[in-house]
């Protein structure tokens, strides 16, 4: 038997004050990124994000339907 996991990996930067069309916001650098992370989903679903202040892991309890720090 084979368990699928699937995820996504993300990052969120902040939106430049001096932007005029909407790609110069996509398209920018790293030192504005403000946080990143990755999410699997699929048999176990866990979050694990990071920030300057650090890094933080979140997975998913289904029997007591909550979610437990990890990290």
């Amino acid at each position: 038997m084979y368990l699928l996991r699937i995820g996504s990996i993300f990052g969120i930067w902040k939106k430049p004050d001096n932007v005029e069309k909407p790609i110069d916001a996509i398209l920018q650098s790293g030192e504005h990124l403000r946080c990143s992370g990755y999410a699997v989903y699929g048999s176990a679903c866990m979050l694990v994000l990071a920030t300057p202040e650090g890094v933080n892991g979140f997975t998913l309890d289904p029997v007591r339907n909550d979610c437990s720090v990890i990290l």
